[in-house]
């Protein structure tokens, strides 16, 4: 399902959109286009809610760093957060993981963890400014390889792009949670309410939330509750 095929969706079910009504082409129409701008809000708003509760955790890459002697390397922009324990795995099968305390413990330990070098990193540090970047320490030798798991960013903004679900039936879900989120932002433009605790009391979105969560799981639910004798 696209973005615009999603904002599609809110519409009906929030009834801005009835029977034989053209649905929008593009987010750039004027028809619509105030609860265009709020439908994609609620959009965008819900995938980062679900990104900050990790409910979609296949959305997985495989990430390549070649040290050339460097001490500081950019991570990819589409890179959200490590997946599992956050480790980068060197040509030679070793890890290398995050140095204890940070880079500001590191600082403390070694003045100069800028400059030191011994051939082969033993821990990573997050040297972010205005982009996602991690530096190593030792500072690594050239021509090595270092391979990390990442979740990708779920983020959408263009019309054609893709919800980030794989069949329907979570697209749906989703968009049943995010069109209850259209609903009170719309509802609230002139009288601003607070949004997440209203979305936490409502019923409705609580259970398409509930009914996302079990359709990413995979596998089959629990019918029984306690323990179960035969």
């Amino acid at each position: 399902m696209t973005f615009l095929e999603a904002v599609n969706r809110i519409f009906r079910l929030n009834a801005l959109l009835r029977g034989d009504t053209d649905p929008i082409t593009s987010f750039a129409q004027i028809q619509h286009n105030a609860s265009i701008q709020i439908a994609q809000i609620a959009v965008q708003d819900e995938l980062v809610e679900l990104a900050s509760r990790k409910m979609i955790d296949y959305e997985r890459e495989t990430g390549t760093i070649t040290t050339d002697g460097s001490r500081v390397y950019d991570l990819p922009q589409d890179f959200r957060s490590f997946a599992d324990m956050p480790h980068f795995k060197t040509s030679d099968n070793d890890f290398v993981y995050e140095y204890p305390g940070g880079v500001g413990q590191l600082e403390f330990d070694d003045p100069l963890y800028q400059t030191t070098s011994s051939g082969a990193a033993t821990h990573w540090y997050w040297d972010s400014t205005t982009s996602k970047k991690v530096g190593f320490y030792p500072v690594p030798s050239s021509g090595g390889t270092m391979t990390y798991r990442y979740q990708k960013s779920i983020m959408i903004t263009g019309q054609g792009e893709y919800l980030p679900f794989p069949n329907n039936e979570e697209a749906f879900a989703f968009c049943t949670m995010a069109g209850r989120r259209f609903k009170f932002l719309f509802e609230s433009v002139e009288k601003p309410a607070d949004i997440a605790a209203v979305l936490e009391a409502d019923t409705s979105y609580r259970t398409a939330r509930s009914a996302l969560a079990h359709l990413m799981r995979g596998t089959k639910q629990g019918e029984f509750y306690g323990h179960r004798y035969a």
